[in-house]
């Protein structure tokens, strides 16, 4: 069988990124009637207060994911103790003139998660879609977690739209170059 081995790499900043960008829009389209403390939390999902709901949500989203890709995957866990993936590996701070860091951020380093999947009989021109659903999934399943208590009506739009990316996601894992063909029981 030709097993190909597909390697996808998600750059969490990116889908921290994704996560603030459609903060910032709902944010926007909120009128001024809307409570001043849902608004604000929802532009600021990256807030202390916040994070570990991020957080949370991005671990499950990660293991939902695990379990579309469950049949290609060979590397894993045998045990776990539900302890959140970090979204942050590390802050980088500003130095003052002394060179000792101050209390402003320089620079934030996110995580990367990597999968190597192996397929057999793999259409690898469907790489591409495959991780950008799952990309799409990730955000969308963490901008619903992250709303169903601010936000109600637009989690559950965001929960549809990754109900909608995983299905995709399992139908880009059937891509096939070739399908394996019995043989009459003739020959």
């Amino acid at each position: 069988m030709n097993e190909k081995e597909i390697t996808l790499n998600f750059k969490v900043e990116q889908v921290a990124n994704d996560i603030l960008a459609n903060c910032n829009a709902i944010k926007k389209t909120l009128g001024d009637d809307v409570l001043a403390d849902i608004k604000s939390s929802i532009q600021t999902p990256d807030d202390p207060e916040s994070r570990s709901i991020i957080n949370r949500a991005l671990t499950e989203a990660f293991g939902n994911l695990k379990v579309a890709f469950q049949r290609y995957l060979k590397v894993g866990r045998t045990s776990d103790n539900n302890l959140l993936e970090r979204m942050v590996s590390s802050i980088d701070y500003k130095k003052d003139g002394a060179g000792n860091p101050t209390s402003e951020i320089d620079k934030i380093n996110y995580e990367e998660v990597t999968l190597k999947l192996y397929i057999p009989n793999f259409n690898v021109s469907v790489t591409h879609p495959l991780e950008s659903h799952s990309h799409s999934y990730l955000v969308s399943f963490c901008m619903a977690e992250f709303l169903k208590d601010l936000y109600p009506d637009k989690a559950d739009s965001y929960a549809g739209r990754a109900d909608k990316q995983i299905e995709r996601v399992v139908l880009d894992l059937q891509a096939r170059d070739t399908f394996n063909l019995r043989k009459p029981s003739w020959i």
